[in-house]
């Protein structure tokens, strides 16, 4: 059993730790209890998942305990599903959101994705997801919706609205977005960029958040003008453009990655 480190805890973590003598040796926190003990930045909407999660692989006997919710895992038969953090036995981030594929839709699973691999506040990476559905008995429920969602996934997104702005254009018949961070013309004091190389089309997601976070209106307006000296399309996506008008940013993108396929030699 692993040994509680000798400094306070945080509430979570001693609540976990006053369950856990009372679970099965190899059963491990697992799903939104794993997340949150492993420190991710969780949607606020999820944050009132009040029950502790736990694990056990299978052949093992599920801990039946008021404020549990227990399920089965296989993916604890894997060596480096869990490890202890806190002096508690967790899962792996990657792992905790590979066990909630059962349970959410591809937007939601894509969000959650974005915001374990977001920038600075990255509990895990897009290789380590991918790790984690491979884990995943083939032809189980949720596996191929968590195989699509770890291709799609945009790690660094630096802000909300860039993580909406990638979900709003994820499903349907757009491209896939790409990660445009290290494009030296970009710059990376602005964060990553949102685009489509191959069409030379860019997404500045222009939101209050970015002001605290350095970027000066001069900044932004001359990396804009090297955008464009490049030969670049910008196209500027305001918090307003998803809360009211997604459907018609979906259009402008469509549009402009039309106009950008036409302009293209050989096309």
């Amino acid at each position: 059993m692993p040994v509680l480190p000798d400094v306070p805890l945080p509430p979570l973590a001693t609540s976990c730790a006053l369950l856990l003598p009372h679970l099965p040796l190899d059963a491990a926190f697992s799903r939104w209890t794993a997340l949150r003990l492993r420190g991710a930045a969780l949607p606020e909407r999820w944050s009132d998942d009040c029950a502790l999660h736990v694990a056990v692989p299978p052949g093992t006997r599920i801990p039946r305990r008021r404020g549990v919710a227990a399920h089965t895992s296989s993916a604890l038969l894997e060596p480096d599903a869990a490890a202890t953090h806190l002096g508690l036995p967790v899962v792996t981030a990657a792992h905790a959101w590979a066990q909630l594929a059962p349970v959410l839709g591809e937007r939601d699973l894509l969000e959650l994705a974005d915001a374990l691999t977001a920038h600075r506040v990255a509990v895990t990476t897009r290789d380590e997801l991918g790790g984690a559905v491979a884990s995943m008995p083939t032809g189980s429920r949720g596996r191929r919706t968590a195989a699509a969602v770890a291709r799609s996934v945009l790690p660094g997104t630096c802000c909300p609205l860039q993580a909406a702005t990638h979900r709003a254009l994820h499903l349907g018949t757009l491209p896939r977005l790409r990660d445009l961070t290290h494009r030296a013309a970009f710059g990376r004091q602005a964060g990553p960029l949102l685009g489509y190389p191959e069409h030379r089309l860019v997404l500045d997601c222009d939101a209050p958040q970015h002001a605290l976070e350095g970027r000066s209106a001069l900044h932004v307006r001359t990396r804009r003008e090297r955008l464009v000296e490049e030969g670049w399309v910008v196209l500027t996506v305001l918090p307003e453009d998803l809360h009211h008008h997604a459907l018609r940013l979906r259009h402008r993108v469509r549009r402009a990655l039309a106009l950008a396929t036409r302009a293209t030699p050989g096309s």
